[in-house]
């Protein structure tokens, strides 16, 4: 496990994922998305509750 607890690796998995998500949205978008930290903390949060459900 690598010393990272289960909950580190899941986020890391999840920002991955997050980052080539975002990318793709921002070529939909044409310009680079200021307001990217939102987007990440929808995606990610978003992920986070389907785990619990």
């Amino acid at each position: 496990m690598n010393g990272k607890s289960n909950l580190q690796q899941r986020l890391a998995v999840l920002l991955r994922e997050a980052e080539r998500a975002h990318g793709d949205y921002e070529k939909s978008l044409g310009h680079r998305d200021d307001d990217w930290p939102d987007w990440y903390a929808a995606y990610v949060a978003e992920r986070l509750s389907n785990d619990v459900r």
